[in-house]
């Protein structure tokens, strides 16, 4: 299968998304030269990578809110990329903020702060699994429907490889998690 791309060098044509995990890499600003999220597109979580594997594409995704812990969960299952956003709510007030990305087996921020932690996994040959490491996660609408964007780093597990990973998702329905869906990690206590 041959992919040709046309254009008039400007670089703000849109990048053809098809089968799922198949997304070009990282579209660059041409004013700034650095790389964009890519488009928000209704009802899938679209993201590239930059300077990791290949991790982009655009899927159907799953959010289920989750009472304890309080938090929201975007999950995404593609033909060889997984995504999982985990957004540890405040315990009251507004939703809608900028979560900063920690390290899964970093303690949360002091007084059980709102934050994110962020897992993708390459399923192929040999599967490949990274974690967020820095960044951040921006949820800009919450109710019936989730939207946001995110800009953060990857770690490999195993090799250590970094990247970062540019993402958003819009319109996501949000559907209420039973207890047992929503676990109680215990990584989640201060």
């Amino acid at each position: 299968i041959a992919v040709m791309a046309c254009g008039d060098g400007s670089g703000g044509g849109a990048a053809a998304v098809s089968g799922g995990d198949s997304l070009a890499a990282a579209a660059v600003d041409s004013a700034r030269g650095e790389p964009r999220r890519p488009e928000p597109v209704r009802g899938r979580l679209v993201a590239r990578t930059v300077g990791t594997g290949a991790l982009g594409g655009s899927w159907r995704a799953r959010v289920g809110r989750c009472d304890r812990p309080r938090s929201l969960q975007i999950a995404s299952d593609g033909d060889s990329v997984d995504v999982l956003l985990l957004l540890l709510l405040p315990d009251s007030g507004e939703p809608t903020r900028e979560y900063p990305v920690i390290e899964r087996d970093s303690a949360p921020p002091g007084g059980g702060q709102p934050h994110a932690r962020i897992g993708v996994q390459r399923l192929g040959y040999m599967v490949a699994s990274y974690q967020g490491t820095s960044g951040a996660v921006r949820l800009d609408h919450l109710n019936r429907t989730a939207s946001g964007s995110f800009d953060l780093r990857l770690r490999e597990a195993l090799n250590w490889d970094t990247g970062r990973y540019l993402g958003t998702f819009a319109d996501l329905p949000v559907e209420p998690w039973s207890p047992e869906m929503c676990g109680s990690p215990a990584d989640s206590s201060p």
